[in-house]
């Protein structure tokens, strides 16, 4: 399968992330993306796992219409192309609601529609939601996960403090995240002086797993492992807290201990995790169960010069051989060994 994190595509002129620590090459993004499915074309992948954020935010505030012209542009590449899986962003809920990701955007132009649901030729386990099973071939399941289930954002219809005010966020989650933030969360400088680590998770362009979805998948897990298959994950949001930048917990599930009990409780837990969200390329080892969580770098914030998306090979024995461009390295990763 082809993997590619946080294309984040808006038409507009290079300028800084939002913390001004990197700058976002917006067109770059658009161009290393039509690379990257051409290579994946080329290949002949399975499938394709686009793992979030495919457009910027931005997008909601330009011309009338600018969002969906962004959006057929970055889908035109596909058409006819291996079934893709669209994952559940933060910016996918700014630009649109749940409700239109769960039904599906039409574009004009194109056959296909941009949506959060598993494409209907990988049959899922379940239907009409974010989070889902399949199985690509005999031997392995994929889980793709819903990291904004539980979420300020969780509705989605735009950005927080621009077209959504704090009375139109989940109030649930919002009160959740505000009890672990000393700041205002719905302010610009909701991260001031939290400290790096698991503690700086608690800010609103992260989320939670319902505790149905953690039940459905110590389910999925233990009916993989009852038929000898091997799993692997796919999430926006990084699930442990040393495969986010430097280990500062920023880019990090809030929940993210009670979903690291159900892969200690396995009996077969998944080989990898693949996410996105940081920008940042890392990845780390769980000393417990031998899982690789990878986190990938972001088109969108690589030298010019770069690359950043992978080709990976699931292999029958329950490996996997990375084959990365630029800034996500090639690797071959099985349960406690990585290569």
């Amino acid at each position: 399968f082809g993997v590619i994190a946080d294309v984040q595509y808006a038409d507009r002129d290079d300028a800084p992330n939002f913390t001004g620590s990197r700058i976002r090459h917006y067109r770059q993004a658009r161009r290393l993306w039509e690379s990257a499915v051409e290579w994946f074309r080329k290949e002949d992948v399975g499938f394709v796992a686009q793992l979030g954020d495919f457009l910027d935010g931005s997008n909601r505030g330009m011309a009338p219409g600018a969002t969906r012209r962004a959006l057929a542009e970055l889908m035109r590449p596909l058409e006819g192309g291996p079934p893709t899986l669209h994952l559940l962003g933060n910016h996918e809920l700014y630009n649109f609601s749940r409700k239109e990701l769960e039904e599906g955007v039409s574009l004009d132009g194109l056959s296909g529609t941009f949506g959060l649901c598993c494409p209907a030729a990988l049959r899922a386990d379940r239907t009409g939601g974010a989070y889902y099973s399949f199985r690509p071939a005999q031997g392995w399941r994929v889980c793709v996960l819903d990291p904004y289930e539980v979420s300020v954002l969780s509705r989605g219809g735009g950005r927080p403090g621009v077209e959504l005010s704090p009375d139109e966020l989940d109030e649930r989650a919002l009160a959740m995240c505000q009890a672990n933030n000393p700041n205002d969360i719905t302010k610009e400088d909701f991260a001031r002086g939290l400290p790096p680590g698991p503690a700086r998770r608690w800010v609103p362009f992260n989320g939670a797993i319902s505790e149905a979805q953690l039940q459905w998948l110590r389910d999925t897990l233990h009916e993989a492992d009852a038929v000898g298959e091997h799993t692997l994950l796919f999430s926006h949001v990084v699930l442990h807290p040393e495969a986010t930048p430097d280990g500062n917990g920023f880019t990090l599930l809030w929940n993210y201990e009670e979903l690291q009990a159900v892969f200690r409780e396995s009996a077969r837990p998944p080989v990898a995790a693949f996410c996105g969200h940081a920008h940042i390329g890392c990845a780390t080892e769980d000393s417990e169960t031998g899982m690789h969580h990878v986190t990938l770098a972001s088109p969108l914030e690589v030298e010019p010069d770069s690359d950043a998306c992978a080709i990976v090979e699931a292999l029958s024995d329950g490996g996997l051989r990375v084959r990365g461009r630029g800034a996500v390295p090639s690797a071959e990763l099985r349960r406690g060994l990585r290569v």
